[in-house]
């Protein structure tokens, strides 16, 4: 299935992101506030500059299928971002996506943080550092999460056929290098 086949593909890449963020920190509670706020930074900068173009590039056959309309992450990171005092950025010019298969690359990158980012905000609220902090962006789906998840994995596993596969990478992978290689 395409869901694993990313996976495999991209697990390098994964480990160096987490690597970059200190993520282990996260569950040694250890993880300070400067280590949270580069983390909203980069994810901020990321979605400001592709959401809206990862959006335009999927159609709306498979935008219905994953209700695309309730996935947008940039408000809630924004709002994030200001609580926080983060200086946030502007949109930086960025090579255009290519395919509607690139976009859903990238997107699997962004629902898996989401995945990712429901297990960093149960661990952060135990962590006495960010007691009084809201975890807009990173509690966006809640309850809800496994089945936003499994929505979006079996839109994922049943829209392309295989020789579509390694288009597919290119945009998850491209999402990981760009994120790897922010400078925040």
């Amino acid at each position: 299935m395409l869901a694993e086949y990313l996976k495999q593909n991209t697990r390098h890449q994964h480990d160096l992101l987490e690597e970059k963020f200190n993520s282990k920190k996260i569950f040694e509670k250890s993880y300070l506030l400067e280590d949270y706020k580069r983390l909203i930074a980069l994810n901020y900068q990321f979605l400001l500059n592709y959401e809206e173009k990862i959006n335009d590039a999927i159609s709306d056959k498979f935008k219905a299928k994953i209700r695309q309309n309730l996935r947008s992450k940039l408000p809630l990171i924004k709002k994030d971002a200001e609580l926080l005092g983060i200086d946030l950025k502007t949109n930086l010019e960025l090579e255009k996506i290519n395919s509607e298969a690139q976009a859903i690359g990238m997107l699997y990158v962004i629902e898996g943080a989401s995945l990712g980012g429901n297990v960093i905000k149960k661990n952060l609220e135990k962590n006495p550092n960010f007691e009084g902090i809201d975890f807009h962006y990173f509690g966006m789906y809640n309850q809800a999460i496994s089945e936003f998840w499994k929505e979006f994995i079996l839109a994922l596993n049943t829209y392309f056929p295989e020789e579509k596969y390694p288009e597919v990478l290119k945009g998850a992978e491209r999402a990981y290098a760009e994120l790897i290689n922010y400078k925040i």
